[in-house]
């Protein structure tokens, strides 16, 4: 009887760790890059929501689709300025778990200013393809693979990219990888991928453990196919010297201010503007700017095209 008991603890002793090995191992890495499954929860978004964003539009947007580099289709929209004072084009790139409609807002200013608006889904989010999310890695040659379809179809002139959180990163990476693009605007992003995942890591367990940390960050790497030292936006940002505005609200409880100061330190460039917007979170700062921000932002990226 007593043998049969000490094989059966064995067994499930056995069972405990094999079940630990594979969470740790497999579960834990995807959730910090897989977009159904990750540290925040992915909230599906109504069609008919998208819709309404779309329909606040002043046109109706032009869709278009590009392959990345690893066979991936990228989805997006071009919502175009009136030809008479069109002035470029800005890209437009959102933040984990979010969606190209979420900037259709942003989008009518832009034409409103004269600017195409280029509106596109992240690879695993939205419309386009993929399942993981590399912060920056992949995504940078996503972003020049559509920058050669506006080439090829007039749209690449004075041409940005405005990226907010993870879009933030991803422009930061962007404007690094490819001199095409003219000025950046990066709103409340982190700058070092592995003391973000730490930080989150914190938030949702309330304890951190850097070195499993640290483990779960290289398994990551390991599953998502890219390098998780080589998706910190303030060394991206050593190499970047075009225009680049950064602004990061006061009270962002996701990304603190002091990584949106980093990244501006950092940067190369001559022409370069950190915007504190006091009193926003990491989700509202738009609303908690106004009109001084929309008017600051688009004052600088004209400056910048002179």
């Amino acid at each position: 009887m007593k043998l049969k008991l000490s094989r059966n603890l064995l067994f499930i002793i056995a069972g405990i760790i094999a079940s630990g090995f594979a969470c740790c191992h497999f579960v834990l890495p995807k959730m910090i890059i897989e977009i159904d499954h990750g540290f925040i929860p992915k909230t599906e978004v109504p069609q008919s929501r998208k819709t309404a964003l779309l329909a606040s539009l002043k046109n109706v947007p032009t869709r278009f689709s590009v392959t990345s580099h690893d066979s991936f289709e990228i989805k997006g929209l071009i919502s175009k300025a009136d030809p008479v004072s069109r002035k470029g084009a800005i890209i437009l790139a959102h933040g984990i778990r979010a969606y190209k409609e979420h900037f259709a807002p942003l989008a009518r200013r832009a034409n409103d200013k004269g600017f195409d608006a280029i509106l596109i889904d992240l690879r695993a989010h939205g419309e386009s393809q993929g399942r993981y999310c590399t912060f920056g890695f992949h995504e940078k040659k996503d972003i020049s693979r559509v920058i050669d379809y506006l080439e090829a179809n007039g749209h690449a002139d004075n041409l940005g990219i405005w990226g907010q959180s993870l879009g933030g990163a991803v422009a930061m990476h962007s404007l690094a990888h490819d001199s095409r693009l003219r000025f950046g605007i990066i709103e409340s992003s982190f700058s070092d991928f592995d003391k973000t995942v730490h930080d989150y890591f914190k938030r949702f367990s309330g304890v951190n453990v850097p070195f499993f940390a640290d483990f779960l960050i290289k398994r990551a790497g390991d599953i998502g196919e890219f390098d998780t030292q080589n998706v910190h936006p303030h060394l991206a940002a050593r190499s970047v010297s075009q225009p680049v505005l950064i602004s990061h609200g006061t009270a962002d409880g996701r990304i603190d201010i002091k990584y949106g100061r980093k990244n501006f330190q950092n940067l190369k460039s001559k022409k370069k503007r950190f915007v504190e917007v006091e009193g926003a979170n990491h989700v509202n700062v738009w609303q908690t700017g106004g009109e001084r921000y929309w008017a600051e932002v688009f004052g600088f990226i004209e400056s910048s095209l002179k």
